[in-house]
């Protein structure tokens, strides 16, 4: 199963390297995330993210590639995968992870509402 999602352009993101707020847009690209199956079948999640400017002049990134809360992660083995909080035991991260799943725009119609 592929599930296809996509961020709002209405929501300003947090550089990964200073933590500015942005809204300075450079361009978009799809993150391949893979989740848990559901009903058995291996479930893929395409996120539509941007990459954005950081407006902070002494920050060390030009650009940042947008993160998901709850969702995405920056860093770790280079791969992406669905966020380490559904896997965690810690109390709230599934409905953290849900929240921000909820926040995403299908990336075309049809598509279920799931960001990656």
């Amino acid at each position: 199963m592929v599930v296809r999602a996509r961020t709002r352009d209405d929501v300003l993101a947090r550089c990964t390297g200073c933590g500015i707020a942005s809204g300075w847009v450079h361009s978009r690209y799809v993150r391949r995330l893979a989740d848990h199956a559901i009903g058995g079948r291996p479930v893929r999640i395409e996120l539509n993210v941007r990459r954005l400017y950081c407006e902070n002049s002494v920050c060390a990134k030009a650009t940042f590639g947008e993160q998901v809360e709850g969702l995405t992660v920056v860093g770790g083995d280079g791969r992406d995968s669905a966020c380490r909080a559904r896997r965690c035991p810690a109390p709230g991260a599934a409905e953290r992870a849900t929240v921000a799943h909820q926040r995403a725009v299908p990336a075309d119609e049809g598509a279920l509402c799931r960001p990656s």
